[in-house]
């Protein structure tokens, strides 16, 4: 498997769906709010939810267990190599243990609707995105404060035993994410201190208008973060 996704390439119908399909892509580390932010997008009834699948089992969310083809397609391994051997993913990744990535049914849909395809993805298939169509949108949510971030990711675990191991995890991937992204050149960076600004800041790197003081406030953060995970 490990061979199939390092020289994955999808198939022309996919690339050229890719290129022509106005779409944004939402990233952050792990409690940004980056799902939050996600669903104020799609009640504006301008996005189409892009939903990525997944190779992992589904979760339970405060207390709601993910639904399948609505919150990811989960798919065994099985199942997505198949989809990889016949080009129908965009891209694919391993990602914590976990094989994550999208495909071509729902940048279909999107065309349907006349929407933004909404793509909750990782850096690493940001990257593969951008190989295809160097003009695809690419938004990066960031906490406000290493202090606020760890608050948010204990909030996790309320009412359960907190799990060290998860959270060096999730950790040692910010670490990765966030270095890919500030070295890469082409995210803006939102800080997300307050949700409802958070998604107005968000709706301006769609439209174009996104500030430069915004972004350079976004890439403090940002490397102030790294920093305290170094």
């Amino acid at each position: 498997m490990e061979d199939l996704l390092d020289n994955y390439q999808p198939s022309d119908i996919v690339k050229q769906f890719v290129k022509t399909t106005p779409m944004l892509l939402l990233v952050g580390v792990s409690g940004a709010g980056k799902d939050s932010i996600k669903q104020k997008l799609l009640a504006t009834n301008k996005f189409h939810n892009f939903v990525s699948y997944t190779t992992r089992l589904p979760r339970t969310n405060k207390g709601v267990p993910e639904q399948n083809h609505k919150d990811y397609h989960f798919v065994t391994r099985d199942e997505m190599r198949i989809l990889l051997e016949n080009g129908e993913m965009i891209e694919a990744k391993l990602y914590s243990g976990n094989i994550y990535g999208t495909g071509l049914y729902d940048l279909e849909e999107s065309v349907k609707t006349n929407k933004i395809a909404l793509n909750d993805i990782e850096v690493q298939g940001v990257e593969e995105y951008k190989m295809i169509n160097p003009k695809v949108n690419a938004v990066f949510i960031l906490p406000p404060s290493f202090e606020t971030w760890n608050a948010r990711l204990m909030s996790r675990y309320s009412g359960h035993d907190i799990d060290e191991g998860d959270i060096l995890l999730r950790l040692k991937t910010a670490r990765i994410e966030l270095k890919t992204a500030l070295d890469s050149g082409y995210y803006k960076f939102i800080v997300n201190d307050d949700l409802d600004r958070a998604v107005e800041e968000t709706m301006l790197c769609v439209e174009g208008n996104y500030s430069q003081d915004s972004q350079k406030h976004g890439e403090i953060i940002a490397r102030k973060l790294l920093a305290e995970l170094n």
